[in-house]
């Protein structure tokens, strides 16, 4: 297998199309002409060496029920809707800035702990039901290599409790 071209990315994206793709019984021309691009360009996709253009990741997303960015966009937009720069999160939170530029672009997925405090620093504590929706949820199988071990047992289930009231 090559080494992916965008290492720095954590692109998890393609991964999960390409395991998607598979647990659908899909073959890559079925998805690749199923949203109008070549083999060749899904293949590269789900090797990691191309990042796919936003229409197409929304594309694949729809067609293999992967929807990764429904958590990162949602942090960015409540940071912009108060003003608050990546930077000035960052600080707040205590990360990186760079950090905060990979959970919002879905490069990333903060950990359960950073979650808390990027909701509290944007008091946004819907930020926290959509973590738990992720966790959660195979739809989001992003997330599905998040360690649930380190998210408290107690602190889940009273969100989810929370959810279903």
């Amino acid at each position: 297998m090559r080494k992916s071209k965008y290492p720095d990315k954590i692109d998890s994206f393609g991964k999960e199309i390409c395991k998607a793709r598979l647990d659908k019984g899909m073959t890559l021309s079925d998805v690749a002409n199923s949203v109008g691009i070549t083999d060749s360009y899904l293949s590269r996709i789900e090797t990691c060496n191309r990042v796919p253009r936003d229409n197409i990741k929304r594309l694949l997303a729809d067609l293999l029920f992967v929807h990764t960015e429904i958590f990162g966009k949602y942090v960015e937009k409540s940071r912009k809707s108060i003003n608050l720069t990546a930077e000035d999160l960052a600080k707040a939170v205590g990360i990186d800035r760079t950090y905060i530029s990979k959970i919002e672009n879905e490069w990333s997925i903060p950990s359960y702990e950073i979650t808390k405090k990027i909701a509290k620093a944007l008091g946004d504590d819907y930020i926290i039901s959509l973590y738990v929706e992720a966790i959660t949820n195979k739809e989001y199988s992003l997330f599905s290599y998040t360690n649930l071990s380190l998210v408290p047992i107690e602190e889940l289930l009273a969100e989810v409790r929370r959810r279903v009231k």
